[in-house]
């Protein structure tokens, strides 16, 4: 590793996360479980769902995989519900890549099904990335409607 790269380690590291990041993590920990698989380590909300979340500077949390065990059964709805508000009480924005995924006939496999199914959620697109889409905070969105 080069020095650029150990600081930018540094820059996401827990001890540099703000007091509502810390916060938000304790919540999230405590109400999930720790799960890990393949070598990576995610938390398995409600015995359902699989949630890998990263904390990035700036108040904000990168939802990197939400995977239902069983699929068109609301439990992922169910879940981002949940993560929602815990990021909505703790001021967190929430940013996410939309990349489709499962088996043809799952109507999360479909780009656009998808995309609608986050903005049904508060997410909207983020210009200039491929697939990238974030949801801010309520009291952020009414601060920029002022």
């Amino acid at each position: 590793m080069n020095v650029m790269d150990v600081s930018a380690f540094k820059a996401f590291a827990r001890i540099d996360w703000s007091p509502a990041q810390q916060a938000f993590w304790n919540a999230f920990e405590a109400q999930t479980e720790r799960h890990t698989a393949c070598g990576v380590e995610q938390r398995l909300w409600n015995k359902q769902v699989l949630l890998d979340v990263a904390m990035k500077p700036g108040d904000r949390l990168a939802l990197e995989c939400l995977s239902a065990y069983a699929t068109t059964k609301g439990h992922g709805g169910r879940a981002m519900a949940w993560l929602l508000n815990l990021a909505e009480k703790y001021g967190q924005v929430v940013t996410l890549t939309a990349l489709p995924m499962g088996a043809p006939g799952n109507p999360l496999a479909d780009e656009d099904a998808l995309r609608a199914w986050y903005g049904r959620r508060g997410f909207s697109a983020i210009p200039g990335t491929e697939g990238g889409m974030r949801r801010l905070p309520q009291a952020m969105m009414q601060g920029l409607q002022l």
